[in-house]
This record gives C-alpha cells, sequence and structure tokens, in this order.
C-alpha cells in the first residue's frame, strides 16, 4: 500500500514513484491527484476502488491519502 502525505507527485518515496511505475494494476481512492495517477506506467489499469483481497497475477498497487 501506498499512503500518500502530500498531493505532490514531487514528494513521493522513491519507494512509491518505483512502485506506481512497476505496477500493472493500481487500485486508488477518488481523493488521490491525478498527477500522482501519471506516475503509473501508461499501460497500467486504474481502478477507483479499494484492492481486492485476490487482485490477481502481475503487481498491483494499492494508493490512499493519509490526510
Amino acid at each position: 500500500m501506498i499512503r500518500l502525505t502530500s498531493t505532490d507527485p514531487d514528494d513521493l518515496t522513491l519507494r512509491q514513484a518505483r512502485a506506481l511505475a512497476s505496477a500493472d494494476r493500481v487500485y486508488h481512492r477518488p481523493d488521490v491527484p491525478a498527477a500522482i495517477l501519471d506516475r503509473a506506467r501508461a499501460d497500467a489499469a486504474r481502478l477507483c476502488e479499494p484492492m481486492p483481497s485476490d487482485p490477481g497475477t502481475g503487481l498491483s498497487v494499492d494508493v490512499e491519502m493519509a490526510l
């Protein structure tokens, strides 16, 4: 899970940025800014819902705001 403390994509940690760049699917809450989601792979599915218990094969990342 990636818990964001800022809406600025430049504040992502290296680990967070790498996870987004590698993810096949990005599950996110409605309050996650598009600028953050833009850091994900271009072909990654962006799903505005909580990550299911079994998201399937490949790398799935769950993103939420900590604010």
